[in-house]
């Protein structure tokens, strides 16, 4: 009977930890399938599977050679895997008493081999295995173990990037959050904070916008390096500094206390604290986002004030009852503009979460970008939408465009306003929305004026698009004909959706260094690290693929075992570096004779290297042998250790045959290694064949 599974010491946090990542019973993801199946091609196994161990039962968030989705924890071979930090191994699983007599090993799949690395969180979780199964018993060279824990690796990097996306979604769902509270405070108000500084762990500002500046009365220049408790009235510092606290143990804060101007005046001002990321100069950063609130302060005196008026009025006289009546009539027709307002907030909210959506659903940038602007200019009604992305110059390209009937096309085009780089960047670097209703009334160089004017704009609102403290583009609408008197809802719509743009091209990027990372760990399981020429494990596969190629074409098909004479006494007497460049002129000199697509070179260990010859009889395959010692001797490297020759010289073994049913390449492996132990025998730097191959692998 099975053994009873045992379990991690840290079971309950294993399995936290598990559910935090929201992987269980999710759709297949090709970034998990191609993993599955590297691991499949590198372990040549039919089954391959990243097991998700959950309290009761294994689930496969890919699996490859395997119908199943989920099995029973209690036979699960898996459950034995996460034990270790290493990989566990089991090359007969029919001679292990542990799973000797396992459901899974008596009937399907017919387990005769497992090797399961373990899935490492950062905090050291084993939450599952990347594992490879075979039917038959058998082993995993070195190579592949190393191979199948480095994928596991990779494994867990998909999940943490996974649950990194998600909660950057998260983070942009709570930041809209705080501003629609900040909307309610006052629906009189405007809905945006207006001035933004970040502070470092000192307290002193290290970036201030122009909003900002202003409001305290100062130039930005004068603000930097400047301590925050110079704008904030005195008896209202430790509130501040109680609120700072709240803000380092949940993300953000929010205050309104009394701000100090340049001037001495002071004036009520609304504070929200976020913190940022840590700087290497400045230690922990946050943000700080204010807005000027005096005007709602007094506007709520004065409506206090009204209330106790109205009270006195009700209860000295009647008329009062008038006045009431008006101000009713005034509310209902508020509210009507509110509801229009919230209706409005709800189109622009469900636009966001369609883009966060599309982001979390697709990896296809171009994708998300085009709907983006298509949508965007549907919803604000404009001629004009476009995506506008900068060259190193500061020309740029329109990479992607919404666009009337009435209005010119300017997708593709590379469009330059002689007065960006001097003027706008540094603004927009900073976050700067340039919003303009009118060209022809709005003051502007005359070059952007121009500029303007030749893609037929009369009003325009642009945001920047930022990748960290980089300006990547711009996101733009255009009314063409007629000027435009942009709504703060808008300029907020542009905004937010800038900063969507900015996750999704962040998506795409991580994307594209995982598509590469896969592309080099391909390269490092195929190609020898030292020579780089194919590697032992891919001629096996190669040999593989052409030996069933001529047993069904009934071709010939031939082998040459190349070894470098006396390299024992070449590195002894010039070095293991000297040695190693030598296999690495060989090598490449072995590739340049390669004359056909079909003809393969590969390293098949320490200086023995091989070459197949598909549809090549035996007295080819000598001439090609006779070119290879040629060409090596044409190399003159200098070798006065060797007894036969004063330089690098190469022994040969040939030998050809045309497959047959019931036999397999170790036949032909056989005869090409006997003759070259006969090459070596005979006198080493000659070229000898078997004629008669037989096929000890039937």
């Amino acid at each position: 009977m099975t053994l009873p599974c045992p379990l991690p010491a840290n079971e309950d946090q294993r399995i936290a930890t598990l559910h935090q990542y929201k992987i269980l019973d999710t759709e297949a993801e090709a970034s998990f399938d191609g993993l599955a199946e590297l691991a499949a091609q590198i372990c040549q196994t039919p089954i391959a599977l990243i097991s998700l161990v959950d309290s009761d039962r294994q689930w496969f968030k890919s699996k490859i050679g395997l119908d199943v989705s989920e099995t029973s924890r209690d036979v699960s071979f898996c459950t034995y895997a996460i034990l270790q930090p290493n990989l566990f191994l089991v090359p007969d699983v029919r001679q292990d008493q542990r799973f000797s007599n396992n459901p899974l090993v008596l009937s399907a799949p017919h387990i005769g081999f497992y090797a399961g690395a373990p899935l490492l969180t950062p905090t050291g979780c084993a939450i599952g295995t990347l594992c490879v199964i075979d039917r038959e018993p058998r082993d995993l060279s070195q190579q592949q173990q190393n191979a199948l824990e480095t994928l596991a690796q990779q494994v867990v990097a998909q999940l943490e990037l996974r649950q990194n996306v998600t909660a950057l979604q998260q983070a942009v769902l709570e930041q809209h959050q705080t501003a629609t509270r900040l909307l309610n405070i006052s629906i009189a108000l405007e809905n945006a904070v207006e001035g933004i500084s970040q502070l470092d762990a000192q307290g002193r500002y290290v970036m201030v916008n122009s909003a900002y500046a202003a409001t305290v009365g100062y130039e930005p220049a004068e603000m930097i390096g400047m301590d925050w408790q110079r704008t904030v009235y005195p008896e209202d510092v430790p509130e501040v500094v109680a609120t700072y606290e709240q803000m380092l143990r949940h993300g953000k804060a929010e205050i309104e206390v009394r701000g100090i101007r340049k001037d001495g005046s002071f004036f009520f001002k609304q504070v929200v604290l976020v913190k940022a990321c840590e700087s290497q100069l400045n230690g922990p950063l946050h943000y700080c986002f204010m807005k000027d609130i005096t005007s709602r302060k007094q506007a709520e005196a004065d409506l206090k004030q009204a209330h106790e008026n109205l009270e006195k009025q009700v209860l000295e006289r009647t008329a009062a009852l008038s006045k009431t009546n008006i101000l009713l009539k005034q509310e209902v027709a508020q509210r009507k503009l509110n509801e229009r307002a919230i209706l409005r907030q709800a189109q622009q909210e469900r636009l966001i979460r369609e883009m966060a959506q599309r982001i979390r659903q697709s990896l296809d940038l171009d994708e998300i970008l085009t709907s983006t602007v298509s949508e965007v200019r549907q919803f604000l009604a404009v001629d004009r939408v476009f995506i506008y992305r900068f060259e190193p110059d500061w020309s740029g390209v329109v990479v992607f465009e919404a666009v009337g009937n009435n209005c010119r096309p300017t997708l593709g085009q590379s469009l330059m306003d002689p007065c960006f780089a001097e003027y706008c960047v540094p603004r927009y670097q900073q976050g700067y929305v340039g919003v303009m209703d009118n060209i022809d009334t709005a003051e502007l160089k005359d070059c952007y004026r121009q500029f303007l004017m030749a893609l037929q704009v009369r009003a325009n609102l642009v945001v920047p698009i930022l990748q960290g403290e980089t300006l990547w583009g711009l996101l733009i609408a255009h009314q063409c004909y007629e000027p435009r008197y942009w709504q703060p809802l808008e300029v907020d719509l542009l905004k937010q959706l800038s900063t969507q743009v900015a996750i999704a091209i962040q998506q795409a990027n991580l994307y594209h260094q995982l598509t590469v990372a896969n592309h080099k760990l391909q390269q490092l399981a195929t190609l020898d690290g030292l020579t780089q020429v194919s590697n032992r494990r891919c001629f096996d596969d190669y040999l593989e693929r052409e030996w069933r190629r001529s047993l069904r074409e009934q071709t010939p098909l031939a082998l040459i075992f190349g070894d470098i004479d006396f390299f024992k006494a070449y590195n002894d007497s010039y070095g293991h570096q000297a040695g190693d460049d030598c296999l690495r002129q060989v090598a490449q000199a072995l590739i340049s004779t390669v004359e056909r697509p079909a003809d393969f070179v590969a390293r098949y260990g320490g200086e023995e290297f091989v070459m197949v010859l598909p549809n090549t009889a035996l007295v080819s395959a000598v001439q090609v042998a006779d070119r290879l010692q040629k060409v090596i001797k044409a190399l003159h490297l200098i070798h006065q250790r060797s007894p036969i020759a004063a330089h690098i010289t190469l022994s040969l073994g040939v030998a050809s045959i045309i497959p047959q049913t019931g036999e397999n390449p170790d036949g032909l492996i056989a005869a090409a290694d006997q003759a070259l132990y006969r090459a070596k025998a005979d006198g080493r730097n000659c070229i000898r064949t078997v004629v008669d191959v037989g096929a000890p692998g039937h």
